[in-house]
């Protein structure tokens, strides 16, 4: 109850013509209107709310604000919550996708939190207007922009309740029967308010640690990975030189097969990678460079973010079955041949799989010409690990004919055993 009396404070508050929101809306149907007239598609903003009263009323201030601002241009927005499903609410979103008109999505944060996509094509910009529950929502939401196929920085606004809004506003909405009353309420929302930021700002603290090596630099002192803004931790000791050329081409590389994220390492049997770049950074590294020549790198750590995105491209440039992952780190220069050899164990895996249920009675040519020339073909032990090699044992013995038994003084029937091992 006090979470949503907090929410109609804010949603009253931003129905004053001095609002945030209104000069939010104004700004962007200006830009709007600059991005059409270069012929661009312009880019649009997400509103996130939860509860029903406070997006009909943020609704209403969004339809007041555009229609105030646009000047005729036809801006407009649309609404999307828990009572649309299936078609209607596909139908509503394709509108914001695809109509160039539409500029604003007010989404409610349980029903469009998860499960959308397309939204990254066209916005930038996500408003949460009331705080979510737990940081798991904030991180679906914000992923329906911060998500493959950006090509922008994603701005993440939060409105939090501050200041003393007009008692009028508090009677009206509260039905509140005396000044302090309404005072009192107030204090409550404010409360409640900052103890959720403080909530979820702490667990957005923890995960970031696992992702800027805070997590990682316990385990070992010698990581220095970035944060995921791309810039150095902290607490991390400043780097003194640059790598030599030398350094630099032996460093060995990995990517997280869940995050995209990119991993540094020192040798390949290293546990712990020495630094760690976002997806986001090496793409802004990468356009950087497309965009201007680079400047000589000021720090190791800019020299292994170039590496890193060097590293990304070529790996991206590989087909997808024989890209290797942060399990089986490698150089730059050895990734094609990595990549090859992978391949290889996938085509033979694949081979294998189709004969593995029709045995054959003899070996083939090649098979023939690597066993010794009275070998005897029997069947061979299979075994499986989990990381998708196999090991073949044939085991063979030599072999006389009958005929010839009694003239090679009764030493053919004591032949002895042996084996031969390939591994793929």
């Amino acid at each position: 109850a006090t979470l949503h009396r907090l929410g109609l404070l804010k949603a009253l508050a931003l129905v004053e013509p001095e609002s945030w929101l209104h000069a939010r809306l104004c700004t962007l149907c200006l830009a709007a209107e600059e991005a059409v007239e270069r012929g661009e598609r312009p880019r649009k903003v997400v509103v996130f709310a939860h509860h029903e009263k406070v997006m009909a009323l943020l609704e209403a201030t969004i339809r007041e604000g555009l229609i105030a601002a646009a000047k005729g241009n036809g801006w407009h927005g649309v609404r999307v919550d828990g009572s649309h499903t299936g078609l209607a609410k596909n139908a509503l979103l394709d509108t914001f996708r695809d109509d160039d008109s539409c500029i604003v999505a007010l989404l409610s944060i349980k029903a469009c939190g998860t499960g959308v996509d397309g939204l990254q094509h066209c916005a930038d910009h996500a408003v949460f207007i009331e705080l979510p529950e737990t940081y798991a929502l904030v991180h679906q939401a914000a992923s329906r922009l911060h998500r493959s196929g950006q090509t922008n920085k994603v701005l993440l606004t939060w409105l939090l309740a501050s200041g003393e809004p007009r008692r009028g506003r508090i009677s009206d909405s509260d039905h509140a029967a005396t000044a302090s009353e309404a005072a009192a309420l107030l204090r409550e929302c404010l409360g409640a308010d900052a103890l959720q930021w403080a909530s979820l700002h702490r667990n957005s603290q923890q995960i970031d640690d696992c992702f800027s090596g805070a997590v990682q630099r316990s385990a070992s002192s010698s990581y220095t990975s970035a944060r995921q803004d791309g810039e150095p931790h902290a607490s991390s000791a400043p780097l003194a030189s640059l790598l030599s050329d030398a350094e630099a081409s032996a460093l060995l590389f990995g990517v997280s097969p869940h995050t995209r994220f990119v991993h540094v390492f020192e040798s390949a049997s290293s546990a712990v990678s020495i630094a760690a770049f976002a997806p986001a950074d090496l793409a802004l590294e990468e356009a950087n460079a497309v965009d201007s020549p680079p400047l000589p790198p000021a720090s190791q750590h800019e020299q292994m973010r170039r590496a890193a995105a060097a590293f990304k491209r070529a790996w991206e440039g590989q087909p997808v079955r024989g890209r290797p992952f942060a399990e089986l780190p490698c150089t730059l220069a050895a990734l094609p041949r990595q990549c090859e050899a992978l391949r290889q164990v996938a085509n033979e895996g694949r081979a294998h799989s189709r004969r593995r249920h029709a045995p054959r009675l003899e070996p083939s040519a090649l098979e023939q010409a690597e066993l010794p020339s009275n070998a005897v073909w029997i069947p061979a032990a299979v075994r499986e690990s989990r990381c998708g090699t196999f090991e073949v044992r044939l085991h063979w013995q030599p072999f006389v004919p009958p005929a010839s038994s009694g003239a090679d003084g009764g030493d053919g029937g004591g032949g002895g055993v042996g084996s031969k091992r390939q591994q793929g």
